[in-house]
């Protein structure tokens, strides 16, 4: 783990002020919130998620689905885990898969989950992520190309030499700066339970209130701008 020192300059580094982006429009946001109540069933909470700015929004969405989440009911987890993955974070692919990852979680007791990410490593950790970040928002996050290639820049502008593992990105800045923020040693790769260690340490010590979603709200809105500035810098050397 990196020292106080380093987790705040960190936290320095990626927070360059850029606003979280989504729900784009209040249009956006009430179609969202349409959804939601759909899938929870309950009516009652479209008109609460629209009065919501981005913030609160998404994390009382997290609030809400959780209970229905992880309370054992087979067929109502698999069909809120392929919302969350699918019509939420926007990728088609392994609804199959998804049945099969929360059949493995069951309840979502923490021995189950640390026995699922051991298990799964890296392997479609973006889409996973997603759903372990809604069973419990205070201890789990969502960990894609753009949160971790966020961190790297900040970990090579410091000097550190550990990375964290990067999934494959369509955004052409992530493409171009990943090349460049790949570990020299494969042994200093680490995955997902290293990055919720660091975005624990980074909420404890940056006066968050241990708010990890807050965190990672930061990387994702902020990595485009990280990386496209890390990849001019690295071009002028």
């Amino acid at each position: 783990m990196l020292s106080e020192s380093n987790i705040r300059s960190l936290w320095a580094y990626v927070n360059q002020g850029v606003e979280f982006p989504w729900p784009r429009s209040q249009k956006g946001k009430e179609t969202l919130s349409k959804s939601i109540s759909l899938l929870i069933s309950d009516a009652g909470v479209e008109s609460e998620l629209n009065a919501l700015d981005k913030n609160a929004f998404n994390l009382r969405i997290r609030e809400l689905i959780s209970p229905k989440l992880v309370e054992g009911k087979a067929d109502q987890s698999a069909h809120i885990g392929k919302w969350i993955v699918r019509d939420w974070g926007g990728i088609r692919n392994g609804s199959e898969a998804i049945s099969q990852w929360v059949e493995q979680l069951e309840t979502f007791e923490a021995s189950k989950i640390n026995k699922f990410v051991s298990d799964m490593g890296v392997r479609r950790v973006s889409s996973w992520s997603k759903i372990l970040a809604f069973s419990d928002p205070v201890n789990h996050a969502i960990y894609d190309a753009r949160t971790a290639v966020a961190l790297n820049c900040g970990l090579h502008d410091l000097g550190i030499d550990w990375r964290f593992s990067m999934p494959i990105s369509q955004n052409k800045t992530m493409i171009a700066a990943r090349p460049m923020l790949l570990p020299q040693q494969r042994g200093n790769e680490r995955g997902y339970t290293a990055y919720i260690d660091l975005l624990k340490a980074i909420a404890r010590n940056c006066n968050l209130g241990n708010d990890i979603l807050k965190v990672e709200m930061t990387l994702f809105a902020n990595a485009p701008l990280i990386a496209k500035n890390f990849v001019e810098t690295a071009g002028k050397a």
